[in-house]
């Protein structure tokens, strides 16, 4: 496993038509919090450098989109949470986490682990502000590339 350096790119893929983005009226279009969303907490990603067709790589369908988050800005995600009247603070990071048959699979997650979901959910919500379009999902892709 190689190291996953700050300036590499990370794709996520965006599910066609279930709230992950919403087109805007200035043009744009929005991703969702919800593109991150993962129940163990610990968004997948593909990692740039071994995705050989580039983020066509993240597509499970032709449908799919696929969002870019530098691995530079995921570490700078600043994330606390209040348990029991204590503040814990969270160093979120990129580790590599190769899957039989996808060896650029990668997870996000915090050390310590979540104390509670809104730490987790802030950390969504960071991740699609940090997030780029690479791949247009398929209802949207005619007006937007």
């Amino acid at each position: 496993m190689s190291e996953i350096l700050g300036a590499e790119p990370l794709y996520r893929r965006v599910l066609c038509g279930v709230g992950h983005f919403q087109p805007l009226e200035d043009g744009t279009v929005k991703i969702s919090s919800q593109a991150f969303s993962d129940r163990g907490m610990k968004p997948s990603v593909d990692r740039s450098s071994l995705c050989p067709h580039g983020p066509s790589y993240s597509q499970a369908d032709l449908s799919d989109g696929v969002v870019s988050v530098l691995a530079s800005g995921v570490r700078g995600i600043a994330a606390r949470s209040v348990k029991d009247g204590v503040t814990i603070s969270y160093a979120i990071d990129v580790f590599p986490d190769p899957l039989p048959g996808n060896p650029a699979h990668a997870e996000i997650r915090p050390s310590p682990e979540y104390a509670t979901k809104s730490a987790f959910r802030k950390v969504l919500e960071a991740l699609a502000l940090l997030a780029a379009w690479e791949i247009y999902p398929e209802e949207i892709r005619s007006t937007y590339q």
